[in-house]
């Protein structure tokens, strides 16, 4: 398997899903606190544990010739709706803060709110 295919896979998403479902069990309630600056546990998790550890991180946009797209960081393909663009170029800290966005919006919210 190519290195650079960044494919999200079921397995990979369920196990982001599951390390979530396990902190957010365990008692964290930030979902009270939406404007916390910190995350929840769970988030920490998923992100330093399962992505960071095993997925690489690029720090200027390149084409992925398997997905036909630009991405960037942990295979961040938009920002703010915008597709990532040929010369884009973030920092380590960027990319980390980028990933804890975005587990949280995309995977931590919708478990919670479906858990309501």
């Amino acid at each position: 398997m190519p290195i650079n295919k960044i494919v999200a896979t079921k397995r990979g998403k369920a196990a982001i899903a599951a390390a979530i479902i396990a902190a957010a069990v365990g008692g964290w309630q930030s979902q009270k606190d939406t404007s916390a600056a910190v995350h929840p546990p769970a988030v920490i998790l998923a992100q330093k544990a399962l992505i960071e550890t095993w997925e690489g991180v690029v720090l200027e946009a390149h084409w992925d010739p398997y997905a036909k797209i630009y991405d960037i960081c942990y295979g961040k393909t938009k920002l703010n709706g915008k597709p990532i663009t040929k010369g884009m170029k973030f920092t380590k800290q960027q990319c980390a803060d980028f990933l804890e966005d975005d587990l949280y919006n995309e995977y931590y919210l919708p478990l919670v709110k479906r858990t309501n």
